[in-house]
């Protein structure tokens, strides 16, 4: 019996130590699982204050930037840091992207970091406010057809009236809902010229930078695929390719990335570039098809630019000639197409069922073309749609719609053998169908520039 005895106390010993390891276990397991994740709530609690602070400090350099005098001097590049508390900084770097800021802002907080990168434009000042604005002249607004315009016109002191072909009929204001202000003054808001002339020659410069690589040399071992690093100098140094090169691979390109031709561009295949992808070419380029997609992209040429059936783009389209968009062909907001030229042929030209959302401008940059055969103009087609602004200092053609405003020299129409002077044949304004979040490009004079960041369209 005092054997049975002695046995029994060693087994309940070695339960005993069995349930002290199973406990000590399970209680290292859960005072791990604990550590880890206070770990993981302190790692996400510095990343949460990481991301504030990069938020807070483009709010804080965008209201800095509002006070200062000299908003509208083009700037290459612009560093900043804010100090934000004793745990972290914040440093901005802007960019200009054409008619727009890029704004990187990077925010350290103990060991976490965060980076974020957004487009700056203006909200539009009261002066932006009406359908339409035209320059005061003897010729009175006519519309014509099932032309009509929601919001207010600015027009001259002929007012507006109801038309059609040879004949003009008394004014009529059911034609507008909205007021109509006849003024001898010239109230259509105007480009800070030199702020844009700076612009124009950053793009120019880069036909005529040094070349430090080829495409095929950036381009080799990748598969097809290309991705900048962060480092600066993607910003400034132009690379040279060629058509042949750029069609030669379905390629997948993500900026920021400077490509320079000397040839026509055509591109036609199964394209992909984003992010801040620029090509400045001396020669026209041309990009058809709807397997590519382009975001945040920049094309500027000396000639002609064509879209073709390009549904999956969203950038900016600069030319010194010819904008041409054609072939049921979306561009997403915040597209700008601007064409600012000396030709008497300059144009801005929207085919039917063709959608752009952004800002469509247009600069001739002189008056001599007035009476000559060609005249520079935008012309928007039946059934294409602009979500946006429309801003001419020569003609515009309307007989599609624009649900925003448009603000030109006059409106012009062609029916053979009549030119017509101030008439609208068909095209719709609709001021009230803007989305609120639209904002412009910076290079506009405004009395009060109110710096935002762009949403969506």
């Amino acid at each position: 019996m005092k054997v049975f005895w002695n046995d029994q106390k060693g087994s309940a010993l070695i339960f005993v130590l069995i349930c002290a390891l199973l406990l000590t276990s399970t209680l290292l397991v859960i005072l791990n699982h604990y550590s880890l994740q206070q770990k993981l709530i302190h790692q996400k609690g510095n990343i949460l204050q990481a991301k504030y602070a990069a938020e807070g400090a483009v709010y804080f350099y965008l209201n800095e930037k509002e006070k200062d005098k000299n908003l509208s001097e083009f700037k290459k590049e612009e560093r900043t840091l804010i100090h934000t508390s004793e745990m972290g900084q914040v440093t901005i770097n802007c960019h200009p992207w054409g008619a727009f800021w890029l704004i990187s802002s990077t925010a350290q907080n103990g060991r976490e970091c965060f980076r974020l990168e957004t487009l700056i434009g203006a909200y539009p000042s009261p002066q932006f406010e009406p359908a339409v604005i035209l320059k005061p002249a003897g010729d009175p607004l006519i519309l014509t057809g099932k032309s009509f315009i929601t919001g207010e016109a600015i027009v001259g002191t002929r007012g507006i009236r109801r038309g059609s072909l040879f004949v003009t009929i008394p004014s009529d204001h059911k034609l507008v809902n909205g007021k109509i202000t006849e003024s001898v003054t010239d109230w259509r808001p105007d480009i800070d010229y030199h702020y844009l002339q700076s612009l124009w020659q950053h793009f120019k410069n880069f036909l005529t930078a040094p070349l430090l690589s080829s495409f095929d040399e950036i381009m080799e071992g990748s598969s097809g695929y290309f991705a900048s690093d962060t480092s600066p100098h993607w910003w400034e140094t132009p690379f040279f390719v060629t058509n042949e090169q750029l069609n030669s691979n379905n390629w997948h390109l993500r900026g920021p990335l400077i490509l320079v031709t000397d040839e026509p561009l055509r591109l036609t295949g199964n394209l992909v570039m984003d992010h801040y992808v620029h090509i400045f070419s001396s020669q026209p380029i041309y990009v058809g098809g709807n397997k590519s997609t382009f975001h945040k992209v920049l094309f500027y040429s000396s000639q002609k630019i064509t879209l073709s059936g390009a549904n999956n783009f969203c950038g900016q389209i600069y030319s010194e000639q010819a904008i041409i968009i054609q072939d049921n062909s979306c561009l997403h907001f915040p597209t700008v197409l601007m064409v600012n030229s000396k030709l008497d042929s300059a144009s801005i030209h929207i085919y039917p069922l063709s959608k752009v959302s952004g800002s469509i401008i247009l600069l001739a940059q002189s008056d001599s073309t007035r009476n000559r055969k060609n005249r520079p103009e935008i012309f928007i087609e039946r059934d294409a749609v602009i979500n946006g602004l429309i801003w001419s200092d020569t003609y515009t053609r309307l007989r599609g719609a624009v649900n925003g405003m448009v603000i030109t020299d006059q409106f012009y129409e062609h029916v053979p053998p009549t030119h017509y002077i101030n008439w609208i044949i068909d095209g719709i304004i609709q001021r009230d169908k803007l989305n609120r979040q639209f904002c412009l490009p910076l290079f506009f004079k405004q009395p009060e520039k109110h710096l935002a960041i762009l949403g969506d369209l």
